[in-house]
């Protein structure tokens, strides 16, 4: 695993030279011909398109006529490229002509055929990374959670968990099973963390990160027309506001999955084979998957803020997205966070204190047994 995901790393962080060699065609350029003063409108620098005023060689053929323009085009042109084309003659069409309209005449046609629309970024497509973040673990933790079962019924029908609680005690083994979920997530994203930094170090050795985001720039990836990983970087401004919502917002998260990893303990410290450890992972995954596409699905501010979305985000273990949800999107009051935390913090405690009773009768009324 660890392999093919160093493999991936390296392919994303070198993609233009591997699509150079697998689609040496991907970005060949289209030739242009038009009327010369047509061309000077326009700069198809960095773009798939080239000047050309060979019509033998060229792809696109614009022709201007008195009151038409006639465009011929080959087999490799696409619908995308057409439209390209249409926009151009309608620029052009526009601006030289505009100089032998009145100006008054002017003034009044553009308030009416292109209204100035300024376009602002919106706070909440930056929150939209953090719950990009939650959904990631979330899921992250759905495999390795459902593992506790499998585990903790494997140790006991081979004989393991005896051996085990010879040098460890029974809260040290049950602690362990709790939180080997968290750990085993952390060392993975650190791994590969690492990985993806060895690449971007090999890309910044070999050119700064100029072919990637050319690529990117081509594929329309990189609309800001980032050259280099390093003035990527410098593009960026820390928001504390954003990130301390994102630490509660994780906070929230880890609670949610010690209960779902808790309830997953006691019961399966109760499964005998197993071949009953998949009855338990069935039901589980299918649990958690409706609580995902529950929390998108009353995801409305009707829901969240007047609804029964807020009423549920102070529930232990549902909590673990539907508060995040609600901080990312919905500015909930600070005591509404300070309470359902909180909750979680209080029910996680009672049940990690009843559970270790059910869990240490249990293996201590089998051993005896």
């Amino acid at each position: 695993m660890m392999v093919i995901v160093f493999v991936v790393f390296g392919g994303v962080v070198f993609v233009d030279k591997l699509s150079d060699v697998i689609f040496p065609n991907l970005f060949s350029q289209i030739k242009v011909m038009m009327p010369y003063e047509m061309a000077t409108y326009f700069d198809l620098e960095n773009t798939k398109y080239q000047f050309t005023f060979d019509e033998e060689q060229a792809n696109i053929v614009v022709k201007e006529n008195e009151d038409k323009y006639h465009v011929l085009f080959d087999k490799i042109v696409s619908e995308y490229d057409k439209h390209a084309v249409t926009i151009w003659i309608e620029s052009y069409h526009r601006s030289h002509h505009y100089q032998f309209v009145p100006d008054d005449l002017i003034a009044s046609v553009d308030f009416i055929l292109f209204p100035e629309i300024v376009f602002e970024d919106d706070i909440r497509h930056t929150k939209d990374n953090g719950f990009i973040v939650i959904t990631m673990i979330y899921f992250f933790m759905l495999g390795f959670s459902s593992t506790v079962a499998s585990e903790v019924v494997s140790e006991k029908t081979t004989n393991m968990l005896e051996m085990m609680l010879t040098s460890i005690s029974y809260k040290e083994h049950f602690i362990a099973k709790i939180i080997i979920g968290w750990i085993t997530v952390f060392s993975q994203m650190i791994v590969w963390g690492s990985m993806f930094i060895f690449w971007v170090v090999c890309r910044t050795l070999y050119d700064q990160g100029n072919g990637f985001y050319h690529f990117l720039y081509k594929i329309g990836l990189n609309p800001e027309a980032y050259s280099t990983f390093v003035e990527h970087l410098k593009s960026y401004i820390v928001d504390y506001n954003h990130l301390l919502l994102l630490v509660i917002s994780l906070v929230f998260l880890m609670l949610g999955i010690l209960i779902v990893q808790l309830i997953l303990l006691c019961v399966s410290i109760r499964i005998e084979n197993i071949e009953e450890s998949a009855s338990v992972q069935a039901p589980f995954y299918l649990i958690m998957l409706l609580l995902y596409y529950g929390t998108l699905g009353i995801n409305s501010y009707q829901h969240m803020q007047l609804g029964i979305g807020k009423y549920l985000s102070y529930i232990p273990g549902l909590s673990m997205l539907l508060m995040p949800l609600r901080i990312f999107y919905y500015d909930p009051q600070w005591y509404e966070i300070l309470f359902s935390l909180t909750f979680s913090v209080l029910i996680l405690g009672l049940g990690y204190h009843r559970g270790f009773l059910f869990y240490h009768s249990h293996l201590t009324c089998k051993r005896n047994a």
